[in-house]
């Protein structure tokens, strides 16, 4: 999150556009648990992982953190409460603080070149995900993943990308193999989620509000 908000900071025409993509991934996170899938599982309570509501107030929290002058309407526009909103410039400072320290610490030249990386798209068991695999094998998805990545982060090995059936909806990395693997099942649901009402809204209502505020204003370099 911190380092597409921070890529978006960069660009010229402010037109929030990977910030946009965050606040809709944030929204999607709102869109899951106000379907009860999670509420109604006391397992998800014990995982890991965040809760979904969580995870959406934590990706607008830190959008608006960045930079609370110039998006002051945005806590309105996401449905973040005033209580969350508040601390948010504080929240993001710790989060970009701890991005660069991770980023000064870890990140050292690169062993691997893009071209040395592995991609595999793997077969799709549903054959409703086969034009799925077709698009992302046309398009070259995976290895321009890697080359945006590498505009930034610097690798320090080759890894293999792989795209697969796996039952649900999932992503993960395998670090035994140094494997990177994207489930047909993710990429079917957020093309679903693309298609929810309330995610157009969303993205209307944040390039209306780039429209009417931010448009031959005074960006920052």
């Amino acid at each position: 999150a911190v380092a597409l908000i921070r890529a978006d900071r960069d660009r010229p025409e402010r037109d929030f556009r990977l910030i946009r993509i965050l606040l809709t991934a944030a929204d999607a996170n709102r869109i899951l648990w106000q379907s009860g899938l999670e509420k109604d599982n006391p397992a998800v309570y014990l995982a890991r992982h965040p809760l979904s509501v969580q995870r959406a107030a934590r990706i607008n929290c830190l959008a608006y953190g960045s930079d609370m002058e110039l998006l002051e309407p945005l806590p309105e526009i996401v449905g973040l409460p005033e209580f969350r909103a508040f601390w948010c410039d504080e929240e993001y400072e710790s989060a970009e603080e701890a991005w660069f320290w991770v980023k000064d610490s870890f990140v050292r030249e690169s062993t691997g070149t893009a071209g040395e990386h592995q991609f595999d798209y793997g077969p799709a068991r549903d054959p409703g995900h086969q034009p799925i695999r077709e698009w992302l094998m046309q398009h070259k998805l995976l290895e321009r993943v890697v080359a945006y990545v590498g505009r930034s982060v610097l690798l320090p090995g080759p890894i293999t990308l792989h795209t697969s059936s796996c039952g649900s909806p999932d992503a993960y990395w395998d670090g035994d193999a140094r494997e990177l693997v994207l489930c047909y099942e993710l990429i079917e649901g957020f093309y679903q989620l693309s298609e929810e009402q309330a995610i157009r809204e969303l993205v209307e209502k944040i390039r209306a509000f780039h429209r009417d505020s931010l448009v031959g204003g005074d960006d920052e370099p």
